[in-house]
């Protein structure tokens, strides 16, 4: 079980009296004395004894601290001078930093792929935990959106395993389209998150060409006993270099997209480019021209209906057409 805040604290306190060169060799009594000075509260004898057994052995907080009782000084002291549980100094800015950080890979703890890394994410907390409290500070101010669950994180390992393997797999896939699932023959080549969810991507043999599968959408797996040889020059950063989204083809061009978008928005579209390939042509009292070099995608097209009034489609043509064709529907479902 993770640490409370009083134990990291009396860690913390431990650490700088075994550390203490002034005071060297402090008895249990002057750590009980120094925690509940710390704590303003008491603190027990047994406490502070199994306080430093966690220091020594508790694989959680993989401090093993080499904490010696030394007879002839009647005290205790770290076998190895140099020890320290913090023996890489953190200012509160790296703390900060580590503290956003843990945040953020702590989303993943639930998949089954970043499962391996659990224990090293509570060790960073733990670390980072400690040092905010040297501080004192309150360290619980970071929020991050908490990513909802779809399903398909089970065959996160096998297609990895597969990928890693060039091993070709047969996946029983059910799309929105269909009632039943269909079995596919597929070579996976990579796997690609996109707004927390995750597909695989690869070549579809019975459409003989590369086809992106959503894994929540994945009914079974199974792994056949033949390998496959990825198709001669594909690769993926190409692959996906105009895309908006997941979707790709290597069949079609890109364009070259322009949207004014209202003053109101233009600060955020600059401190926040909606694509690498953006550039901004024009800005004045009216607003701001932007050029993406794109798929005229599902997914573009969402992204642009989602900044409502703010923003028009100059180019192309066809574009523009589709989105006054949108919007057009969803004025009739309002009326």
């Amino acid at each position: 079980m993770p640490a409370n805040k009083d134990a990291l604290i009396r860690y913390r306190v431990i650490n700088r009296s075994l550390r203490n060169r002034q005071k060297q060799y402090p008895s249990l009594e002057e750590l009980i004395q120094n925690c509940e000075d710390a704590l303003e509260k008491p603190v027990s004898k047994r406490t502070i004894q199994g306080d430093m057994e966690a220091m020594r052995y508790d694989e959680q907080l993989g401090f093993n601290a080499p904490i010696v009782y030394i007879s002839e000084e009647k005290g205790y002291a770290y076998a190895d001078p140099e020890f320290s549980i913090d023996k890489i100094p953190l200012n509160s800015e790296d703390i900060e930093a580590l503290e956003f950080a843990t945040k953020l890979l702590s989303q993943f703890q639930g998949i089954d792929l970043f499962k391996p890394l659990n224990g090293a994410i509570e060790k960073i907390s733990q670390s980072v935990k400690l040092n905010r409290h040297l501080f004192q500070e309150d360290g619980d101010y970071v929020e991050v959106e908490n990513a909802p669950e779809y399903g398909g994180q089970e065959y996160l390992l096998p297609l990895a395993k597969a990928i890693r393997e060039k091993r070709i797999l047969f996946l029983d896939y059910k799309s929105f389209k269909r009632k039943e699932p269909k079995e596919y023959e597929f070579a996976p080549y990579i796997l690609k998150e996109y707004k927390n969810r995750w597909y695989t991507l690869g070549f579809h043999y019975g459409k003989d060409k590369i086809t992106t599968f959503a894994l929540d959408r994945i009914d079974n797996l199974t792994e056949s006993k033949r390998f496959y040889k990825k198709s001669k020059g594909f690769d993926s950063k190409k692959y996906f270099k105009y895309s908006f989204g997941i979707t790709s083809t290597l069949n079609q061009e890109p364009e070259e997209i322009q949207l004014l978008f209202s003053s109101g928005q233009a600060p955020y579209i600059k401190s926040q480019p909606i694509h690498f390939s953006q550039k901004i042509l024009k800005e004045n009292d009216k607003g701001l021209l932007i050029s993406l070099k794109v798929y005229a995608s599902y997914e573009l097209i969402s992204q642009i209906l989602s900044y409502g009034s703010s923003v028009v489609v100059k180019k192309p043509k066809s574009l523009s057409n589709t989105l006054q064709s949108e919007i057009k529907k969803i004025a009739k479902i309002y009326k």
